[in-house]
Parts: C-alpha cells; sequence; structure tokens
C-alpha cells in the first residue's frame, strides 16, 4: 500500500498484523512494516526488497494470520468460538429432545392424578428393619 503523508509503500497485511518480528520476536522490522520503504532502485528481482521481505518467516504468518481473518469476516461460522459455539447448541438442544418425553409423562401423571413414586408413598424411605426387604413399597421405593 502507499502512504503520501510518509511517501513510501507498505507491506499492507504486515503493517496491520505484525506485532513483533521472526520466530523468537528478535526481527527488527523496517523495511516495508514500520519505516516506508522510500528507495525503489532494488525494489524488484532475485534481490530486491520486495523479494526478499516476500521470504521472511514473519511475513508468511502475518499472511496466513490475514487470509485467516478474511475467511473468518466473509465466513463467520468457519471461526473456531462459533464452531464450539455451535456443537455446544446442537448438544443442548438433543438433550432438550430428549426431556421432552420425560416431562410430558411428568405431566400426563399430574393431570391423571397418578403418584410418581407407586402406590405406597407413605412411610420411611429408609428403614432400618431388617425384614423391610419382605414387603413391596412401590416400584420406585426399593
Amino acid at each position: 500500500m502507499i502512504s503520501e503523508c510518509l511517501y513510501g509503500i507498505f507491506c499492507k497485511y504486515c503493517f496491520l498484523f505484525t506485532k513483533i518480528g521472526g520466530i523468537h520476536g528478535q526481527v527488527q522490522l523496517l523495511k516495508l512494516v514500520t519505516l516506508p520503504l522510500k528507495s525503489y532502485s532494488k525494489l524488484l528481482g532475485k534481490d530486491g526488497d520486495l523479494q526478499l521481505h516476500d521470504c521472511n518467516a514473519y511475513h508468511k504468518v502475518v499472511m496466513l494470520a490475514a487470509s485467516d481473518f478474511i475467511r473468518t469476516y466473509e465466513c463467520p461460522s468457519t471461526d473456531v468460538r462459533n464452531l464450539v459455539n455451535e456443537r455446544r447448541l446442537k448438544q443442548a438442544k438433543e438433550n432438550r429432545e430428549r426431556l421432552k418425553p420425560i416431562i410430558e409423562s411428568i405431566i400426563f401423571l399430574g393431570r391423571q392424578n397418578i403418584a410418581l413414586r407407586g402406590h405406597r408413598d407413605d412411610g420411611q424411605i429408609f428403614e432400618l428393619n431388617q425384614n423391610s426387604s419382605l414387603i413391596n413399597d412401590g416400584n420406585l421405593r426399593e
């Protein structure tokens, strides 16, 4: 991109996305990143400034970050956060579908005035008497 106020050119992706340079952050970022390129004599060619900049590791990382940003901006459904959220929403929907028959059964039993626990729901739940296993206290009390 061309900067009219600084009278030079920048790599627009490195200018926007680069914070530190190199693998360990030790490379000083100058031409095309923090300072504009003003000398156009060695711009193109095998040892030109554009070719050397294109071979830098930080430029390659920035190009990947920029393409990810553009892809996420154009299609937000590919963002990892949205994919994880989509999976969570799908799981919640499946859980709701599993709960519907249970809730419908409870509503039906409540309207018919039928006990949920069986026909004998009086007395203690835990009895200390050893002979309590001989007496059937209902379906869900044993």
